[in-house]
């Protein structure tokens, strides 16, 4: 009975991986397509419809990103079944890796103001940057979803041997039947690129030695708290290289192009 459930369970990873590849490949073929007609619009389309077409062309690319990243957290979710996906440990400055996630997820930012509040001195700690990215990346792109319009505020700060980042929105909250399991896998649903992301950072969470919570906020909106501990699997703290990297935080810091709010 068990060899028949692990064989059922290896094929369904072979064929997410199979999907996997299937959705990779048509999100590369939409997007040369559009960039080819976006070359023919410029040039024999006049304007207003050079405008609408291109509006039109936004929301093609901006779909084809969703459907990269359902992509990503399917094939993040196989690996860590397969027991392939292991964090690579080494010292990350978290306080640069929120500045470059929160600058990137800017970029797609429609009616929301994206905020990041940083301490001056730099973050390290022992983490995995993969892991760490498409955690946090997960987290912005479901409260930009739950979100159209308002803050979204990212803060970064230390907590007795731990590290906390929280991820607030200005958005409904979350209803009682999601907030009491907040990171369970939804398929059927109109958001759930979002709710299929906080599922694979509760995985990548774990397997970082943290945790990832859900709350709604007093005010309204929601709130997700990723907690990381500041030592390695040996109780060592990983301040490696504090110098160097505290110097390329505090050069990258004043080179921000969006909204840092730095805390005293």
């Amino acid at each position: 009975m068990c060899d028949e459930r692990e064989r059922e369970n290896q094929q369904r990873l072979k064929m997410a991986a199979a999907v996997s590849c299937d959705l990779r490949d048509q999100a590369a073929v939409i997007l040369a397509a559009k960039d080819s007609l976006q070359r023919v619009i410029g040039e024999y389309m006049q304007d207003p419809g050079q405008q609408k077409a291109a509006a039109a062309l936004q929301y093609i690319e901006q779909s084809v990103h969703r459907l990269e990243r359902i992509n990503m957290n399917l094939q993040d979710i196989s690996r860590c079944a397969a027991g392939q996906l292991i964090p690579a440990w080494q010292p990350v400055c978290l306080s640069e890796a929120c500045r470059q996630l929160c600058e990137q997820a800017a970029l797609f930012a429609q009616g929301q103001n994206l905020r990041c509040r940083l301490p001056k001195k730099a973050v390290i700690v022992p983490s995995d940057p993969y892991f760490f990215d498409r955690i946090l990346l997960n987290l912005l792109t479901n409260a930009m979803q739950a979100c159209p319009e308002g803050n979204i505020t990212v803060t970064l700060k230390s907590d007795a041997g731990w590290v906390l980042v929280a991820v607030d929105d200005q958005g409904p909250g979350l209803p009682p039947q999601r907030l009491a399991a907040p990171f369970e896998p939804v398929y059927r649903s109109q958001t759930s690129c979002g709710q299929l992301g906080l599922y694979v950072s509760h995985l990548l969470a774990e397997q970082l030695g943290g945790s990832l919570q859900a709350e709604n906020l007093p005010a309204g909106g929601a709130r997700l708290v990723l907690r990381l501990p500041v030592r390695d699997e040996l109780g060592q703290q990983a301040f490696f290289a504090p110098d160097a990297m505290q110097e390329q935080y505090r050069q990258k810091r004043m080179r921000a192009e969006f909204s840092v709010l730095v805390q005293g």
